[in-house]
């Protein structure tokens, strides 16, 4: 069937394959998994999420320390708050209620 010379390629495929498949096993266990959606999250949408979940106003700040604990992401504070800033709405889901403080609003629909 195979040559020796053949059948020592192919098994020397095989475990760099499994070599680097192994190396990005570990890869993900010391980073603790993969992100949970499909697709990587935006700024705004990591913001938006923690401050769901905080269920108050929180400082630029906290928001970018609460990525970088619970999505294992390094946000620009400068960045994150002028994307922040620009979805100001009236009838918008986020707002400020203080200088660098932001907060989800509750829309008119689900108020009632």
């Amino acid at each position: 069937m195979f040559a020796e010379t053949d059948r020592d390629a192919m098994v020397e495929t095989i475990e760099a394959a499994l070599a680097g498949a192994l190396a990005a096993v570990r890869a993900l266990k010391r980073s603790g998994g993969p992100v949970t959606s499909a697709r990587r999250m935006s700024q705004v949408e990591i913001a938006t999420r923690i401050l769901e979940a905080a269920g108050g106003p929180l400082h630029i700040n906290r928001i970018v320390e609460e990525a970088r604990a619970s999505y294992h992401r390094e946000l620009d504070r400068d960045s994150l708050s002028s994307a922040l800033a620009k979805q100001i709405k009236p009838d918008g889901s986020i707002c400020r209620p203080e200088p660098n403080t932001f907060a989800v609003t509750i829309p008119k629909s689900r108020e009632e």
